[in-house]
């Protein structure tokens, strides 16, 4: 296992990264016709909804939580 310390500036950048990352990767995946490409996306997706849920516990994260049809929010 990799550990990594972090600001909490750091981890607010990063966090913000993902989500952005995240929302890009969700509409890729509504607009890809290739199935197996559209595997590959969700699996990246998966990684990063599991990461920021993992960010949570960290102090000033925001709660991602799933909405309709795949999307994915950020909850306060």
């Amino acid at each position: 296992m990799v550990e990594i310390e972090l600001t909490q500036d750091e981890v607010n950048v990063l966090r913000d990264i993902l989500k952005t990352h995240l929302s890009e990767l969700t509409f890729e995946i509504a607009f890809t016709h290739n199935k197996g490409f559209t595997q590959v996306l969700k699996k990246k997706r998966d990684f990063v909804v599991d990461f920021l849920q993992r960010l949570e516990g960290i102090p000033g994260s925001a709660k991602i939580s799933p909405g309709a049809e795949g999307q994915f929010f950020a909850e306060s």
